[in-house]
């Protein structure tokens, strides 16, 4: 969807990818500049790759096999040749690397062991050597697997860490402030967020679990009491709630202290919807079609919700300014309406009436990003049912 700037955007312009694509990551993945889009096909087995062309188009896409189920992925340079390559996930018991050419094309995928289930994956330098690592959150062995990488784009046997049950998303910080990656893991099964701090090696201590709502499906990071330290928020899906864990600086936690969304939130974002300095929460609410705004006080506490109303199924949200008034907005995908709500904010926690963008069937992920190169928040959508990726270029003409 191609945006007009006062947080209007033109029709939707939809691409054929795979079958079933169930995320989808932006980068420049042929060196010209220009946002290009990937995405995994969970039911053809493969990723779609599609070239921006600057002007707010994607080229027909190119596939690329990758093995059973791919999920989720992540673009980084696994290598060290300076082009961008991918890490996927989905597969029973392995993830695959699929390595970039600088052009816009990939070879071969080389499999790489993990552990039961792997979904959620992610990319650092877990052992302090240059060379990224990959790490994955398996859903059914309950663990996190480490791989370390060689700089050539080739990986380890897996190093596996336990955490809660049902590892479903993660978020890889320095939380301890130590000068090492660490991890956090949402445990949707045990109602847990599970914290690894990692030694810098390539190892990390055993996973401390801090409960949080039933049924966490989303985090987000941010110093939400403003004491230079990395907290934590997650999305309860069947509690409906947020829980806020604020970091103590030597890595660890404190109790969680929830608070009320509307029913069924599924994802959160953090940003500073008032302009007050202070971090805000926003959550998408599948079961109340709805979007919760939770102003923040800037010690870790939050207000009662305001609701905004969405659309059937709000499932995932980004915060973006898409009218360049200095003032952030949300735009949702709402999966079941098949459609993108966009709310204007007025920078004092406000937010005008949704507008409704068509999208295509059984809309997933949201990325936003500037595709037609005006400076502007233009919003990618992938499509599980319809198979296709769809663009809404943002056209807003000035203030």
């Amino acid at each position: 969807l191609l945006g007009d700037g006062k947080g209007g955007f033109a029709p939707a312009r939809s691409y054929k990818v795979g079958d079933s694509p169930l995320s989808l990551a932006v980068a420049d993945f042929n060196g010209d500049e220009k946002p290009d889009v990937a995405v995994p096909n969970r039911d053809s087995e493969n990723i779609s790759v599609l070239m921006g062309d600057g002007a707010g188009g994607l080229a027909v896409s190119s596939n690329y096999a990758v093995g059973d189920f791919p999920r989720a992925l992540a673009a980084a340079d696994l290598n060290r040749d300076g082009k961008l390559d991918l890490a996927v996930s989905g597969f029973p018991k392995q993830i695959a690397v699929i390595l970039g050419d600088g052009r816009g094309r990939f070879g071969p995928p080389a499999l790489f062991e993990a552990g039961d289930g792997p979904r959620a994956v992610g990319v650092g330098d877990f052992n302090q050597d240059g060379h990224l690592d990959v790490i994955i959150g398996n859903e059914h062995s309950a663990d996190v697997s480490l791989l370390l990488g060689d700089g050539q784009g080739r990986f380890d046997s897996p190093h596996h860490f336990k955490t809660g049950d049902g590892p479903s998303f993660l978020a890889v910080h320095d939380f301890n402030q130590d000068g090492h990656l660490d991890v956090a893991v949402v445990n949707r099964d045990s109602d847990t967020v599970s914290v690894l701090l990692g030694d810098g090696r390539g190892r990390f201590a055993a996973a401390v679990n801090y409960a949080v709502g039933r049924g966490p499906s989303g985090i987000a990071a941010g110093d939400f009491n403003q004491d230079g330290r990395m907290d934590l928020a997650t999305a309860n899906l069947f509690s409906a709630n947020v829980s806020i864990l604020l970091g103590n600086g030597p890595g660890g936690f404190s109790q969680a202290v929830s608070f009320d969304t509307g029913r069924g939130p599924f994802s959160v974002v953090a940003a500073d919807f008032n302009q007050e300095g202070n971090l805000d929460l926003a959550t998408a609410n599948t079961g109340a079609a709805s979007v919760s705004l939770l102003l923040g006080d800037g010690r870790g506490r939050f207000a009662a919700p305001h609701d905004l109303v969405a659309g059937e199924t709000a499932a995932v949200l980004v915060a973006a300014d898409f009218n360049q008034d200095n003032y952030a907005d949300i735009a949702v995908v709402n999966f079941g309406s098949a459609t993108v709500a966009v709310f204007t904010g007025d920078g004092r926690g406000g937010f005008a009436p949704a507008v409704h963008y068509g999208a295509e069937a059984a809309t997933r992920g949201v990325v936003a990003a500037d595709f037609n190169g005006d400076g502007k928040p233009d919003l990618a959508v992938a499509n599980r049912d319809s198979d296709t990726v769809s663009i809404l270029i943002n056209s807003y003409g000035g203030r």
